[in-house]
């Protein structure tokens, strides 16, 4: 099912071509057709031959059937079917980095109990951050480092360029503790801590106003802008540019969690159930064409006087995949309720290949 459905997605992509190429077939075959045309395959006292228009009618069929394949109903009913078979029997992957520590750990949250929260009998992997994933073949991805991550090639990005690629082709990626992917750190050379971001340094201008020396002069004012090492933009990170997705801005706070309108996502709190959260950069929207935001759990987050309803747990969809988010401090206390959503999540892909 899943060479199926990425002929489809090729198709889709050259849908010019193939269209092209259905006409050319067309008009061949229908000259054929007049003309008589054969290939003579043996002459003798029995003559073999095959008529070119039989030909021509089979490049047609072909290039139908793929044009058919790229229709959006028919490359997205190829896609459930595909993340249905595939999470029959998911398999787990978590990134981790051998003994090393990093300033993403939480000591109340190790890769060990990501594990845990999975669903019983699941099979789970260690995967080296920075390893090829194809090598592994799992289906969810799990980053205990909150938002940090392990690059292998700073200058180019290589490692978050195949976890998109990874949930464009079906696989699900699990993160928690705030913006997913924000802090990379060299996984060649560990002991060098964060060294930079997925997005842009942000810009701060600092001013100064020296007085006037006499009432006839003015007041001089200065301003000189500065870059801080550990601040960067929150608008030209992975989440925005790939996903399109904004999320909340400020510490994080406390919030109450409620349920949304979903027969498999309203499991996730029970009835009668007060759960009490510290949100960190919940998603709140999404901008983009190609993704879209899919909350589990919904809050209200408070800013001055205002608020503005986010989502602490959600997922996000790009191509055939997702990214689970946890936006939020991760505690012991927790662990129940993201097992849940993790459950719901599998479950739902399971029976009907899609979470929207």
């Amino acid at each position: 099912m899943r060479n199926i459905w990425q002929l489809s997605c090729f198709a889709r992509a050259h849908r010019g071509t193939f269209l092209g190429a259905c006409l050319t077939f067309l008009f061949s075959t229908l000259v054929s057709i007049v003309q008589l045309s054969r290939i003579y395959i043996y002459r003798g006292p029995i003559e073999v031959y095959i008529n070119v228009w039989h030909i021509y009618s089979l490049g047609f069929i072909l290039n139908l059937l793929l044009l058919l394949s790229a229709s959006e109903p028919v490359n997205s009913w190829l896609a459930m079917a595909f993340v249905k078979t595939r999470f029959k029997d998911p398999k787990a992957g978590v990134l981790n980095l051998g003994d090393a520590k990093t300033s993403g750990a939480q000591e109340g949250f190790l890769a060990s109990d990501w594990c845990q929260l999975l669903p019983q009998g699941m099979k789970t992997f260690d995967v080296q951050s920075g390893a090829s994933l194809r090598d592994y073949r799992v289906d969810v991805i799990v980053n205990p480092l909150t938002e940090v991550y392990a690059e292998t090639d700073l200058a180019n990005r290589t490692s978050l360029k195949a976890l998109t690629q990874f949930i464009d082709n079906g696989g699900v990626v699990v993160c928690g503790g705030g913006l997913p992917f924000f802090w990379m750190v060299d996984y060649h050379d560990l002991s060098q801590g964060i060294q930079g971001f997925t997005g842009s340094f942000l810009d701060m201008y600092a001013g100064s106003v020296f007085p006037a020396k006499s009432p006839d002069d003015a007041l001089t004012v200065s301003m000189q802008r500065t870059r801080h090492p550990r601040l960067a933009s929150l608008l030209d990170t992975w989440l925005y540019k790939t996903f399109g997705i904004m999320t909340t801005l400020g510490d994080a706070q406390d919030v109450s969690l409620y349920k949304v309108n979903d027969s498999y996502f309203s499991s996730i709190i029970k009835e009668g159930e007060q759960i009490v959260v510290k949100e960190f950069r919940s998603p709140f929207r999404c901008d983009s064409e190609d993704s879209k935001l899919i909350p589990l759990v919904k809050a209200s987050w408070q800013f001055d006087k205002h608020s503005v309803e986010c989502y602490p747990i959600a997922a996000i969809n790009h191509g055939a995949g997702y990214v689970l988010i946890f936006a939020m401090r991760l505690e012991s206390k927790n662990k129940e309720l993201i097992s849940a959503a993790i459950a719901s999540v599998l479950k739902k892909l399971k029976e009907k290949g899609h979470l929207d």
